[in-house]
């Protein structure tokens, strides 16, 4: 070479080192070794030359570093796949293919590197070696090709016998470990798993004796084995692994480097519930761990502690927590969410997960909407060949499965087919040992049994049974597995009929859950599953089922915080209190039933007010307390009195259960009749109590027949949703009341008759409060309910079925008095409070146990006496019924008698005799009123208001 051609190399070579502070340089280092390229005869000086250009140009464009792919092809070419420069030159083109990120160069990258695996002779050295082994570790795996493996391992192993250095060591020890682990999670392949375990021990080792001190690698490797025993103990449920990883992981906490994201695995481990449940010191040291990190990391960091700090919330709340742990998961969930570039889509399915969380607790379609929203995100955002597939497949067949049993609709059929497809997408990418797929056939199973207990089709019976081939099919294989799934399947044996001997044993297992679970979901469903199962069988076994289940709920009332979370509670955690009473009764223990249904019923109301409902002033004031109570195993009444208490099975008894809002259909009458008539036989107590479970509270008790006639024509009804309720019979006190005339809250349905109403009960009770029109707020009717002694609503009112604290009385076009306002507020001076507004005494069919309704409300805060509707009352019929109610009270009735007075008056007068009295009544009249009385002097002997949708609606509570 001549002396300026060296001169020019000289100052190439110095170029080359300057372009990373002089990258607008580029192209003029890259002419520079064009030219000296140009000049080369030897192959070996002219391929050299080629890839200093592509070193150059890798400072460029998007464009210059497509040419310096090229030239390293070309200058592959020249020297051929066996030269001793080929590997390192193979490893500098992988290199530039992975940077670039496409599909097709990172393909093209996994080439090279197989080739660079390939070469005899390696010229560079170890660190060449080295490179290439960390390309492959980062390729393979997106590529899912593992096929150099072994070639990869040979190379690992004479760089082990060449005692690498410090420096050296972490970079070999790391590639090998991803690449072992990432065959195991993809393929399934257990030798690799082991492999990747027995690397990680190595590293940590030699890194003790060869570099001593160096704390961001050590913490690295440790949090890489830690990460990787805690995966084996999630599979095989080694406890050792479990408690080296959490020594491993405390240790790397204490260096400065990345300690957030050791926080967060730690934190991870300790609240981890998939192979062994926490312990509560573990679970709140895994809080603690969590604020820690976060106080303590950058903000890449935080977002991934926030995410983990969600889900304690979400685990807190599945042991026994209050359900405000939801709403604290789904809000940090939701800020993560918006930040899925750093915390990839994972956090997708982790918003899925708890919304549906969230679901069973509220039973909120918008909630299991958006967890399907989120799920399905998810599934198109992410890669079908990412190992975690199956997991996010899971995620999401359960969301679909919980809304095609629970959405909006009786049953989709669309939804739960999309969960079986997910189910077996997911059980098709898990290997067949692993304890993943259990886990996921176990659910596909559970979900087909779900279906198969709404609809009994066969085939659905013939799907579970070729999944349940995939596991045990005897009750001690199975108990090895985790709960859910061993319950899953026990149920679906025992549902597809099998010998008696089998069954026992299964049952034992769903038994064994149940008790050792008890705090737990697991649990929770085993003992529900316990008592149906031993129905007819075992009564003795129903009410021990029934125990665990009120422990559960006991422990979840106790942690929730306000009514909200209470009712929240009570929707996912029913007691099936009426099925236990049913097995009392059989076994001749009625008192113990009517303790139960009391205790049971209306917690949302209690909370834990217990009054002693025993005393003799109850007697004072009734002559029989009736508990009629209905199960899918049939009906059974329980009557107390002064006497005792007995009980009676009525199997034959079919209650055609009442729609709600609405008047009782015939049938529903007809059972009701014929249940008072077995309770009953001979007369009725002239002052009864009922205590209807359930949905028979919406039955019209006073309207019910009972020898040839109505029981209000024997009787007087007070009605309550548990004895604890009643506050004693005392006489209203009328001397401070308050009136709330709402009836233009909704402008285009005005109550025309409420004015004369209003009016009327002020003229006869001339002391207290009017809240009307521009006085008119929720505020104020709070502040003077606090004040008042009787309260009268002439008003709107709406039930919520799915959600009862939102039953409401509409005060404004803008603002309602809701069971939840009531419940906050003190009501304890009120004596009486009359609703006249509809659908006041309607209670939601959601809570099996529950009897919330805003007259309830009202006696729950402490007043004596509510009356209320159970469906929507004609205004006219309403106007008059308050009236005639209101002055009987005046004239020293009870409110219960009065009521039962008011009723008969309503129903039995003619218009003649309605407007006969009307003309007594003392204040002026408005247009509505005289149209009123004018209609009934056109229709003077008729009966006007005898059907019982105008009488029979209205209910006395206390």
């Amino acid at each position: 070479m001549k002396a300026g051609n060296k001169d020019l190399r000289i100052v190439a070579e110095y170029a080359l080192m300057m372009l990373r502070t002089q990258p607008e340089e580029v192209q003029r280092v890259a002419t520079m070794w064009r030219q000296i390229a140009d000049e080369q005869t030897d192959p070996g000086g002219r391929a050299g030359a080629i890839l200093n250009i592509a070193s150059a140009l890798d400072h460029g464009t998007t464009e210059d570093r497509a040419q310096a792919i090229a030239m390293t092809d070309r200058a592959l070419a020249l020297l051929g796949p066996k030269h001793p420069q080929a590997a390192a030159i193979y490893l500098s083109g992988a290199q530039r293919l992975i940077l670039s990120g496409d599909p097709i160069a990172m393909r093209k990258a996994l080439e090279y590197l197989h080739i660079a695996l390939a070469v005899p002779k390696t010229a560079g050295g170890r660190d060449v070696l080295i490179g290439i082994l960390q390309g492959y570790s980062t390729v393979a795996p997106i590529g899912a090709d593992f096929s150099k493996l072994p070639k990869a391992q040979r190379i690992f192993d004479r760089l082990r016998k060449s005692r690498l250095r410090g420096t050296e060591m972490w970079p070999a020890y790391v590639a090998m470990i991803r690449l072992f682990s990432d065959r195991w999670k993809m393929e399934g392949h257990r030798p690799s798993f082991g492999k990747a375990i027995q690397f990680g021990a190595e590293a940590l080792a030699q890194l003790d004796v060869i570099a001593p001190g160096r704390g961001f690698q050590r913490a690295s490797l440790q949090l890489a084995h830690a990460l990787l025993l805690l995966e084996r103990n999630e599979h095989d449920g080694s406890e050792a692994d479990f408690d080296a990883a959490v020594a491993l992981l405390r240790e790397a906490a204490t260096t400065d480097q990345k300690r957030g994201t050791v926080l967060n695995s730690l934190a991870l481990a300790l609240m981890d519930p998939t192979s062994r449940a926490p312990t509560q010191a573990e679970f709140d040291e895994a809080y603690a761990t969590l604020e820690a990190g976060l106080a303590c990391s950058d903000d890449d960091e935080k977002v991934f502690l926030k995410w983990s700090m969600a889900n304690w919330h979400l685990l807190a709340y599945q042991r026994g927590g209050a359900i405000a742990n939801l709403d604290r998961a789904i809000e940090a969930i939701e800020i993560a969410a918006e930040d899925r570039a750093n915390v990839g889509n994972k956090i997708l399915f982790a918003a899925a997960h708890a919304y549906h969380d969230r679901f069973t607790a509220t039973r909120s379609p918008d909630d299991i909407d958006r967890a399907i929203e989120f799920a399905e995100l998810g599934l198109t955002s992410s890669n079908e060949q990412q190992p975690e597939r199956w997991r996010q497949e899971v995620t999401a067949a359960n969301v679909y499965q919980e809304r095609a049993l629970h959405g909006r609709s009786a049953f989709d059929s669309e939804d739960a087919a999309r969960a079986a497809a997910l189910f077996q997408r997911a059980i098709d990418r898990l290997p067949r040992d692993s304890i993943q797929r259990e886990s996921t056939v176990g659910g596909a199973i559970g979900s087909l049994v779900e279906r198969w207990l709404i609809n009994p089709e066969p085939r659905l019976m013939d799907a579970a049974a070729g999944l349940a081939r995939m596991l045990p099919d005897n009750a001690n294989g199975v108990r090895r597995l985790i709960p859910n799934v061993a319950l899953n399947l026990a149920t679906f044996h025992i549902e597809r009929g099998i010998s008696e001997e089998a069954r026992v044993e299964w049952i034992a297992l769903i038994q064994e859950i149940a008790s050792r679970h008890s705090g737990d979901e697991a649990g929770r469903i085993a003992a529900n599953n316990l008592m149906h199962l031993h129905v007819g069988r075992d009564w003795s076994a129903v009410i021990d089922a029934f125990a665990i289940l009120t422990g559960q709920r006991s422990r979840r009332l106790a942690a929730a915080q306000g009514t909200r979370e209470r009712s929240m509670v009570l929707r996912r955690e029913q007691s099936v209190a009426a099925l236990a009473g049913l097995a009392y009764v059989h076994l001749g223990q009625a008192d113990a039933a009517v303790r139960l249904i009391d205790e049971s019923q209306a917690a949302l109301l209690l909370g834990d007010d217990r009054r002693d409902c025993e005393s003799d002033v109850l007697w004072d004031t009734f002559d029989a307390v009736l508990y009629p109570v209905h199960t899918r195993y049939g009906a059974y009444a329980l009557v107390a009195t002064p006497l005792g208490v007995s009980g009676l099975l009525l199997p034959e008894i079919d209650f055609p259960l009442p729609a709600l809002a609405t008047p009782s259909k015939t049938e529903t009458l007809e059972a009701a009749a014929a249940l008072l008539s077995s309770a009953f036989p001979v007369a009725l107590p002239k002052r009864l109590l009922v205590v209807p479970a359930g949905p028979l509270g919406q039955i019209p008790w006073a309207a019910v027949g009972y020898q040839e006639q109505r029981v209000l024509d024997q009787a007087s009804v007070v009605v309550l949703p548990t004895r604890y309720l009643w506050r004693g019979g005392q006489p209203p006190d009328l001397t401070n009341v308050l009136i709330v005339d709402a009836s233009t809250a909704v402008p285009d349905r005005p109550l025309r008759h409420a004015s004369a109403e209003a009016r009327q009960l002020r003229y006869w009770m001339p002391q207290g409060r009017d809240l009307k029109h521009e006085n008119l707020s929720l505020a104020a009717v709070v502040d003077a309910l606090s004040e008042s002694t009787t309260a009268h609503f002439a008003s709107h009112g709406i039930s919520e079925a799915d959600e009862p604290m939102a039953s409401r009385l509409l005060l404004t076009e803008d603002e309602a008095l809701k069971v939840s306002d009531i419940l906050g507020t003190d009501c304890s001076r009120l004596s009486l409070v009359t609703l006249s507004a509809c659908q006041t005494a309607v209670h939601g069919d959601d809570l099996a146990d529950e009897f919330t309704n805003v007259a309830a409300a009202f006696v729950s805060a402490g007043a004596r006496c509510a009356i209320g509707s159970l469906w929507n009352v004609n205004d006219i019929a309403a106007s008059l019924f308050s009236r005639r109610f209101y002055w009987l009270v005046k004239q020293g009735h009870e409110p219960r008698d009065a009521l039962r007075q008011a009723q008969l008056w309503l129903r039995d007068a003619r218009n003649g005799e309605l407007l006969a009295w009307l003309t007594t009544l003392e204040p002026d009249i408005d247009d509505s009123e005289q149209r009123l009385r004018d209609g009934l002097a056109r229709s003077v002997n008729q009966i006007g208001f005898a059907d019982m949708r105008y009488w029979g609606a209205f209910v006395c509570y206390g």
